[in-house]
C-alpha cells in the first residue's frame, strides 16, 4: 500500500460526540476543551506536523466511532474512518 500523507485536518462538530479517542491517538494534533461538544485540533498543528503524524492521524480517523475526523492527503483526496484507503492502512498495519 503507497504511503499518504495528511495535509489537512479538521472535524466535523456536526458530527462529532466528543469520544475523545483521536486525542488518545494524535494528541500533538487533537485535543480535549473543557466544556466543548467535539474536539479542537491545536493550533499549532501546521502542515508538517501533520505530515509528520500522518500515520496516528490514520488511527485517530479509523477509531472515531461517527467517521467526525476529515484527512485531506497529498493527493487532494479527503478521506474519513469509512474511506477504503483508512481500510487498507488497518489491513496492512495491523498492530499488536
Amino acid at each position: 500500500m503507497k504511503q499518504h500523507t495528511v495535509i489537512k485536518v479538521w472535524v466535523d462538530t456536526d458530527v462529532c460526540l466528543a469520544h475523545y479517542l483521536c486525542v488518545h491517538e494524535a494528541p500533538r494534533v487533537f485535543e480535549e476543551r473543557e466544556g466543548a461538544v467535539s474536539v479542537h485540533i491545536k493550533p499549532e498543528a501546521d502542515t508538517q506536523l501533520l505530515r509528520d503524524e500522518s500515520e496516528n492521524l490514520f488511527w485517530a480517523a479509523a477509531i472515531c466511532p461517527v467517521s467526525a475526523i476529515k484527512l485531506k492527503l497529498d493527493t487532494g483526496e479527503v478521506i474519513d474512518g469509512d474511506s477504503e484507503i483508512i481500510k487498507q492502512f488497518i489491513a496492512c498495519q495491523r498492530r499488536t
